[in-house]
């Protein structure tokens, strides 16, 4: 939930002066900057959990939404990841082939005495942190396409799941 101030809101437990707790949300400025910085009330719990409540009672109940909510996560996913995948990965390839080839020349320039073995050393190990570095974006990459897909995968199966058993499931809850 977020405060109208858009913070998010926190849940809170006080005492009532007969020690009973309760519960209630409250802005996250209340925490960051204290009560007298920021005056927005708390809101109760047991006001606030019935209408939540309903809000994603109404939302599973409904598989067109969560397969629009399904739908914006994959394409978020696809868009905010890696906009250009295929152009990336062939910059880390050439990134990586040209490692291999800077590799060989120092081991040249040494074998030749253009090189000092200390130098070569330290080169090959600029060298190894700089691939280490591109293979892990490399897998990154692939990771996040790999999600996509999967989610793309997956999107009907969770819908059908959705359809066949949250609507009574849901109808059969009590309000507790």
């Amino acid at each position: 939930m977020r405060c109208s101030c858009g913070q998010n809101m926190q849940a809170h437990t006080a005492k009532a002066s007969d020690a009973r707790p309760y519960c209630y949300y409250r802005c996250r400025k209340v925490s960051d900057y204290g009560p007298q910085a920021y005056s927005q009330k708390g809101i109760r719990v047991d006001k606030v959990e019935p209408l939540v409540g309903d809000f994603v009672s109404g939302m599973l109940k409904n598989p067109e939404k969560v397969r629009r909510g399904l739908e914006v996560l994959i394409q978020r996913d696809h868009n905010g990841a890696h906009q250009d995948s295929a152009r990336e990965a062939a910059a880390y390839e050439k990134n990586l082939a040209e490692y291999a080839h800077l590799r060989r020349a120092y081991q040249e320039q040494q074998a030749v005495g253009a090189m000092t073995l200390d130098k070569v050393r330290l080169r090959l190990e600029e060298l190894d942190d700089a691939r280490v570095t591109t293979e892990t974006e490399v897998s990154a990459l692939q990771r996040s396409q790999e999600r996509v897909e999967e989610l793309k995968k997956d999107r009907d199966v969770v819908i059908a799941s959705l359809e066949a058993s949250i609507p009574n499931a849901l109808g059969a809850l009590s309000g507790e």
